[in-house]
């Protein structure tokens, strides 16, 4: 009852016993012991042709960690998996369509890096052409962080420069008007009754306010309210810079070759990715199986290669192909801060989670490297840290940033205000040694 055990037979006769597990991206062999060493060679060719039966599935990588009461790492002689076209990463083989390199976990960071736009020598022009470039930004903080020209999010919104709405991930975002047609169709929402006559009049009145559509409306202001909610989340209708509800116009495309639009964009802007990061970032737009489904059908375009990309880790990762020279071969150096305004915060969740043991947080690189977190509350153009964790060193980072985003940046203080003391005063002395 604790592990999936497989009889391996010959000839109706039993000759060993396999632990086979079906994990995330790959199929697991965990043990397998022989009657007979001499029979390796038909074990080995069993459990690959086993995998047809778990290519029809959608998995196609075997990894083997243990065989004849040995650990890979322990085992002698490997030659018989090498003949198989097993590669050998740190601690396990493995078989299938994958890349039979592994980098240091820092280079594939730097790399994702590089492609965001975050290394100085791979910054955009401006913020139009870092939204164009993403797919959209969320914050100033995202905009500044990626840009060579920086100009405010919500001026260039102003202006008609960028349109703005919930997109993927749905946060509020900044993108162009074509992001915006093309995240709706990837949404598909659908439109029930009392949605279309709400849209209807933003059509025929818009822009319009929220208090003019409440008016006009032949509906309870409730299902009115609840109406108008919905054609926001599906982006069938967003905001305009004075705050005015506007229709947003069709894309010709259709839902599915949308979201697969979306997903490779997602994919290219970051260069390597795993399933469960690519989803994170997606804020689970797209599930774990319709990720896997869309990543294979990258592969199967040619574009898109995967393996065990991380050195001494498990993880089945993809990576663009025509950027895998490029991977070990850029450094970078840049110390900044990452906001939790920023989707790539959401791509780095998980392991910013694993270190500093924090959710929503400010993150301080130096280098690929995540030295500090601190947690802060926004007060216009204040942020005061309430937690640090992290290298004294790092303090530094956020100095520079500080002045780089205009930001002042305090610690949390907790003070006793006067009345406080006054009150305490005349409890233990009497009210009129306190006014006294």
């Amino acid at each position: 009852g604790e592990g999936w055990f497989f009889p391996l037979v010959k000839d109706g006769e039993l000759v060993g016993m396999a632990e086979i597990w079906e994990m995330s991206g790959c199929i697991e062999v965990r043990e397998m012991d022989l009657a007979s060493p001499d029979q390796l060679d038909e074990a080995i060719a069993a459990l690959t042709r086993m995998m047809k039966f778990y290519e029809m599935r959608g998995v196609d990588v075997l990894r083997v960690t243990r065989f004849q009461a040995k650990n890979v790492p322990e085992a002698e002689d490997l030659s018989h998996w090498n003949r198989a076209g097993f590669i050998r990463f740190s601690d396990f083989i493995a078989h299938g369509p994958i890349v039979p390199r592994d980098f240091d976990p820092k280079d594939l960071l730097a790399f994702a890096l590089t492609r965001q736009g975050v290394a100085l020598d791979s910054r955009f022009a401006d913020s139009i052409a870092a939204a164009k470039a993403l797919g959209g930004l969320r914050s100033d903080f995202a905009a500044r962080l990626r840009v060579r020209e920086f100009r405010p999010l919500e001026r260039l919104h102003r202006g008609g420069l960028l349109a703005k709405g919930l997109a993927i991930p749905e946060y509020w975002t900044y993108c162009t008007e074509a992001d915006l047609g093309l995240y709706k169709a990837a949404k598909a929402t659908r439109v029930t009754k009392d949605m279309k006559v709400v849209l209807r009049i933003i059509q025929e009145e818009g822009p319009i306010s929220r208090q003019r559509l409440l008016i006009l409306s032949d509906l309870s202001r409730p299902t009115t309210t609840a109406a108008l909610r919905k054609l926001y989340e599906g982006l069938h209708v967003t905001r305009d810079s004075d705050n005015r509800y506007r229709p947003v116009a069709d894309l010709k495309i259709g839902r599915d070759d949308a979201r697969r639009e979306v997903l490779r964009r997602i994919i290219r802007s970051l260069g390597v990715t795993s399933a469960e990061a690519l989803a994170a970032y997606t804020r689970f737009e797209y599930n774990m199986g319709e990720t896997r489904l869309r990543l294979r059908e990258f592969e199967a375009e040619g574009w898109l290669v995967k393996g065990f990309l991380a050195r001494g880790e498990r993880t089945v990762m993809w990576a663009v192909k025509d950027g895998l020279e490029e991977i070990d071969q850029a450094e970078f150096r840049r110390k900044f801060v990452l906001t939790p305004q920023d989707n790539l915060f959401l791509y780095l969740r998980e392991s910013i989670v694993d270190k500093f043991h924090m959710g929503s947080c400010y993150v301080v690189f130096d280098g690929p490297e995540m030295v500090a977190a601190f947690k802060a509350r926004r007060r216009k153009w204040e942020l005061l840290v309430t937690e640090f964790q992290g290298e004294p060193a790092a303090r530094r980072i956020v100095e520079a940033w500080e002045t780089e985003n205009e930001l002042a940046v305090e610690e949390q203080v907790d003070r006793i205000s006067d009345h406080e003391v006054m009150e305490w005063y005349a409890k233990m002395y009497g009210r009129g040694a306190a006014e006294r």
